[in-house]
């Protein structure tokens, strides 16, 4: 379901300077839960027009601040679409703190991969038959053996997956249980599904860094 956005540039008028400015906030507000943050601008109230959020005047000065506060809106708008496109859940929250650039812990690959199967057993006999499903669960159990057994952790951040992980997986995979070589290959090919649906939703998130 699609969120409800709305945003609202309005001056906190509490926190005015010695030089009689006031910083300009932003309140997101999503599904009616909202959050604020100061955008690094301010203005002398008198130069501020409450019901257009936007400096009065033609000036220079109006000209660039207004586009600067026009481009937050149009930027924070899109990364909404965005998400919303994805099916992503999102909060005010986690809009206002890519804003301030204040980036997530990387996503790892259990929970990734354990949501990718969440996903596919919802497509069950439409776009998945039951054994497709069913080895998509086979490789996530491999994928924890072979972390516990050969790297001795339990997960892995995203970021750290490179083509020396796979290539160890797929030894592992070989000599623990001496499969041949389409057999290793079907457990590789859902890993790296899996991996290019994480990095689909990396992506969403490099693009909602500023």
């Amino acid at each position: 379901m699609k969120k409800n956005l709305n945003l609202l540039f309005y001056l906190r008028k509490a926190k005015t300077k010695r030089n009689g400015e006031a910083p300009i906030y932003l309140r997101i507000t999503i599904d009616g839960v909202r959050s604020e943050t100061p955008t690094g601008r301010s203005i002398q109230p008198i130069k501020w027009d409450g019901a257009l959020q936007l400096q009065k005047g033609k000036s220079e000065e109006a000209k660039t601040l207004n586009h600067y506060l026009e481009t937050i809106k149009t930027k924070i708008i899109q990364d909404s679409n965005i998400l919303n496109d994805m099916g992503v859940e999102f909060t005010a929250e986690q809009l206002k703190d890519r804003f301030n650039g204040i980036k997530e812990k990387p996503k790892t690959l259990i929970p990734v991969f354990e949501e990718n199967n969440k996903l596919i057993k919802q497509e069950q006999n439409q776009k998945y038959v039951p054994s497709t499903i069913s080895q998509y669960g086979y490789t996530l159990a491999k994928i924890k053996e072979f972390l516990k057994t050969e790297l001795s952790r339990s997960d892995i951040p995203l970021p750290e997956i490179d083509l020396f992980f796979i290539r160890r997986f797929e030894i592992f995979l070989r000599t623990k249980y001496s499969l041949d070589h389409n057999t290793a290959m079907k457990y590789l090919k859902q890993l790296k599904k899996v991996i290019h649906f994480s990095t689909q939703i990396c992506h969403i998130g490099i693009q909602l860094q500023h």
